[in-house]
């Protein structure tokens, strides 16, 4: 586990979703909350990829460029 402390926000963020500084952490668990919360399980169902795709690690959990694109869109959102 690692545990940050975060100066800015904003440039944290911008790498976070922008950059690729955090793509290959693997992601155990997310929860966002915005008009509802959402729970993120990071295990892979790898039976929901072609047996032709390239699936998770043997840690059998998704990396967080496989989820960035989805948390973003959660929590950029619209009022």
């Amino acid at each position: 586990m690692i545990v940050l402390e975060i100066d800015s926000v904003k440039e944290f963020m911008q790498h976070m979703f922008q950059g690729s500084m955090f793509d290959r952490f693997h992601l155990r668990s997310c929860e966002v909350t915005t008009f509802a919360t959402f729970h993120i399980d990071g295990r892979c169902f790898d039976d929901w990829f072609d047996s032709d795709e390239k699936r998770t690690d043997e840690t059998g959990l998704v990396t967080w460029n496989m989820m960035k694109t989805f948390v973003f869109s959660w929590i950029k959102g619209n009022k």
